[in-house]
């Protein structure tokens, strides 16, 4: 047996009404908790990246393995690898 879970505010769960009419449901109303918009904190994080990028000129992405190294030696923080 599989269960379809909806989870969201009234007006989102009828939104649904034509494709549960006619089925067995269970609604559980849950008081006292905040709506939580879990992709808020996910949007706003993006935006912060998209703005530290502004401006910054893509790579091709041909010289990331030999820049791995270098950030690994230190050279990104001006210091001189040990080996």
């Amino acid at each position: 047996m599989s269960h379809q879970v909806l989870e969201g505010e009234w007006e989102e769960i009828l939104r649904h009404g034509d494709e549960l009419a006619g089925k067995r449901v269970r609604l559980i109303v849950m008081e006292g908790e905040e709506t939580a918009r879990p992709n808020e904190t996910m949007l706003a994080a993006l935006k912060a990246v998209a703005a530290i990028q502004e401006g910054m000129s893509p790579s091709s992405g041909e010289d990331s393995e030999q820049l791995l190294r270098e950030a690994r030696d230190g050279k990104m923080y001006g210091l001189n690898s040990n080996k």
